[in-house]
């Protein structure tokens, strides 16, 4: 906590009423206090990132900062960052400890009309929240070096976040089973696919996962869930197929094209229990080491290689829930990119067009930009995450590859600043 610019260690939160003078920060937060002081971690999604000292996307709240019978007549709440950015946020204010909240005040102007009134007669409460978005993120960052795998693969699948990831499957120069599971920091072996696979897709969370399709030494239709722990076999695809996208959760998931006795456009969809590929679901382009993010619902494929362009194609399609549409394509034609985000914020990363490439491209709802190159150029890559925390792994350099990547963004919010009356 700091009062008037002087940090008042483990005081309480609670404002004197000395410090409501004007003009004056009076209370000022950082992500330097991680998940402790002054956030509220009951209330809290955003994860705080203790490597890149910040917060990723979610929203932050507050614990009680004032209870006092002196009233609040204004407010003037600010953001700290690592980066100027050009869109402010938006803050909630509670009068009543978290009762009752205003929606949408910009954070940088003056407040002064509030909601909620306090519980106790006479006495003023504040709670304030965030909801820490895109705003945040710019095409600006990063990509630093970070802990590899166990065991270097390529062809691999992957998914999660950056704090919480799994990497399945792949190949050694053999066909692998093997699985490995990311804490944030480090990787750690953990419970083997029944089924050996490499080009294989999947998606999901460390603790609940799909992994779709590949190949065996033979094209394969076997799918498997993980439930944290363990894979078991569930239904299998109708069609065999390796090379292909995949999106989604293990209740509602899209596998996407790739490669079986030809190059597929047929996409199936999974809905916990079952594959489907009726009612207009193939792509407007058969191709295969594509990649894709997003959910059954929305979700975007790209790159891959095709007949007619077998060295890499730059077109993107994108999924309503009903159809495809093919929309604006990649700055740089690839195949075998990974691939994380959604059909608002998306990356895809590395890949290959006529040798490896470290470019990074991201997608920001309707165009591609190139943004910052990862450290290692790699393809047969796999990737999880958002635009604002993401991590590569894996893939090849011109040789199997262990190392992992990891996305800082440097629009992350670090903290806020409170200034009353």
């Amino acid at each position: 906590m700091r009062y008037m610019g002087v940090d008042l260690g483990s005081l309480s939160v609670d404002f004197p009423d000395a410090g409501m003078e004007p003009d004056r920060i009076v209370e000022e937060y950082t992500s330097e206090g991680g998940e402790s002081d002054l956030v509220d971690l009951d209330n809290t999604t955003a994860h705080y990132d203790a490597t890149a000292n910040s917060y990723n996307e979610g929203l932050i709240q507050t614990k009680r900062l004032y209870y006092s019978e002196a009233p609040i007549f204004k407010l003037v709440i600010n953001e700290i960052t690592s980066h100027s950015i050009s869109s402010r946020g938006v803050v909630d204010v509670s009068f009543d400890d978290g009762v009752s909240w205003s929606s949408g005040k910009s954070l940088g102007e003056v407040l002064e009309s509030f909601s909620g009134t306090s519980d106790d007669s006479g006495v003023y409460k504040l709670k304030l929240r965030f909801n820490l978005s895109g705003v945040y993120s710019t095409i600006l960052g990063s990509w630093v070096t970070a802990s590899s795998m166990n065991e270097a693969r390529v062809d691999l699948a992957g998914c999660g976040t950056a704090i919480a990831a799994l990497a399945f499957g792949g190949g050694t120069g053999a066909v692998v089973d093997s699985n490995e599971i990311w804490n944030g920091s480090s990787w750690s072996v953990t419970g083997s696919l029944n089924t050996a696979r490499e080009y294989l897709s999947g998606c999901g969370t460390t603790s609940a996962a799909l992994s779709m399709g590949g190949y065996t030494g033979a094209v394969s239709s076997v799918v498997e869930r993980w439930n944290g722990t363990t894979w078991t076999n569930t239904t299998a695809m109708n069609v065999a197929r390796y090379g292909a996208g995949g999106c989604g959760t293990v209740s509602s998931a899209l596998c996407m094209g790739g490669y079986g006795t030809s190059h597929y456009a047929s996409v199936e969809k999974w809905n916990g229990s079952a594959w489907a590929t009726t009612g207009g679901l193939s792509m407007n382009t058969a191709r295969r080491y594509l990649s894709g993010c997003g959910n059954a619902s929305e979700a975007l494929a790209f790159g891959g290689s095709s007949v007619a362009s077998p060295v890499g194609l730059s077109e993107v399609e994108r999924w309503n829930g009903s159809s495809w549409v093919t929309t604006n394509g990649l700055s740089q034609s690839r195949y075998s990119p990974a691939s994380c985000g959604s059909v608002s914020l998306a990356f895809c990363m590395g890949g290959y067009y006529g040798g490896v490439l470290d470019s990074t491209e991201r997608w920001g709802g309707s165009s591609w930009s190139t943004t910052t190159s990862l450290v290692a150029s790699r393809s047969g890559v796999a990737g999880c995450g958002t635009t604002t925390a993401a991590l590569a792994f894996g893939g090849t350099t011109g040789g199997v590859y262990a190392g992992t990547e990891r996305w800082y963004s440097v629009g992350n919010q670090l903290g806020f600043s409170v200034s009353i009356n």
